[in-house]
């Protein structure tokens, strides 16, 4: 279309100038030679005629291919033509290729460390100076100076102790948290928050650590009237110390 455009134009410009050569020469009066001989008299009207005709088709064939060349430029603009018109190129699903699917994160769950297994799980009472042998599954109720080794816990005057002779001192930690108590949270309070006594009340939720291999055990107690005590308590087949 550019080079079209191109041709028109020049085109355009030559087709006038000679048009306005013609209507000058028409009507200035100017002699107008016609085979090297000079034209005169009577004929020199004939001439002007024969040159304003000439001149008036020159100039209407300009003004006809001016409004061609601006319709044709006004017909390509309309239907988003040109050589200028920038087109995007095409997509891969326009092109018939297949789209590759969109990444996604990976989904494999890091490894956790497994829950140590129940061993006992159940109800306890007890009553005056009493304690909680476990030794044995299930665990007994025994008085804290019949038993060796020693018991894991015992009550005595409105307090909860640890059983005699615990290693490192560490048979009780009171449990403060809301979240429900594992194995491995409570040997980490028994090694940082050990005690010896805690008093005694409904509610009171501490860890234990006693029997022959130290298994770890978690205690809530449901009830205390100053005598009797109900225990909800749990024995896991991890010891403390074994991490």
């Amino acid at each position: 279309m550019a080079l079209i455009n191109t041709v028109a134009g020049g085109l355009i410009v030559a087709l006038a100038l000679f048009a306005l050569t013609l209507f000058a020469a028409a009507f200035t009066g100017q002699d107008t030679s016609v085979g090297g001989s000079t034209v005169r008299g009577s004929n020199r009207r004939t001439v002007r005629r024969r040159q304003q005709k000439a001149a008036a088709i020159v100039g209407g064939a300009t003004v006809v291919l001016a409004v061609l060349v601006i319709a044709a430029n006004v017909l390509a603009d309309g239907h988003g033509g040109g050589d200028n018109a920038t087109t995007s190129p095409p997509t891969a699903a326009a092109a018939g290729q297949a789209t590759p699917p969109a990444s996604t994160p990976s989904t494999t769950a890091s490894p956790t460390a497994r829950p140590a297994p129940v061993l006992w799980h159940g109800k306890l009472r007890l009553e005056g100076y009493s304690g909680v042998d476990t030794a044995t599954v299930p665990p007994t109720v025994v008085s804290p100076s019949t038993v060796n080794p020693p018991v894991a816990f015992f009550q005595y005057k409105g307090k909860i102790h640890a059983g005699e002779d615990i290693r490192a001192s560490s048979g009780i930690a009171e449990w403060t948290g809301s979240e429900t108590a594992t194995a491995g949270g409570c040997a980490n309070v028994l090694a940082t928050q050990p005690a010896t006594t805690l008093s005694e009340a409904p509610g009171l939720r501490f860890c234990t650590q006693g029997g022959q291999n130290h298994q770890l055990g978690f205690a809530s107690i449901a009830s205390y009237d100053g005598t009797t005590t109900q225990v909800d308590l749990t024995i896991w087949s991890q010891t403390y110390g074994s991490g």
